[in-house]
């Protein structure tokens, strides 16, 4: 299953449909263990959510939904683009936080 994947391996890209499985979008067992993740271990995963009920790059619902990106289904033909812009956008987010842990030795 997904999860039993998730729990053995480190991903860098996860993307999740909201109702993935059959699941009601706000209890979606995926989505629940990535919001329970350590962040030392969430940082460093980007995850996407393919919804119906969020635009595209919704930055307040991702917040709220614990995840980088939203990704609404009519927009599936430019993910290579969004999710490059998306991942372009935490890379820089995340640069200097990353460089201080390294020179601290985290």
């Amino acid at each position: 299953s997904a999860l039993r994947n998730m729990k053995y391996h480190l991903y860098d890209l996860i993307l999740v449909d909201e109702s993935f499985d059959g699941s009601h979008p706000d209890s979606n067992g995926i989505m629940i263990y990535l919001e329970r993740l350590s962040m030392a271990i969430r940082r460093n995963i980007f995850v996407g959510l393919l919804t119906r009920r969020f635009s595209t790059m919704d930055n307040m619902a991702a917040f709220l939904h614990s995840v980088n990106i939203t990704i609404n289904i009519k927009d599936i033909s430019k993910i290579d683009r969004i999710l490059r812009r998306g991942i372009s956008e935490n890379d820089l987010f995340f640069a200097v936080y990353k460089e201080s842990m390294k020179k601290v030795g985290l």
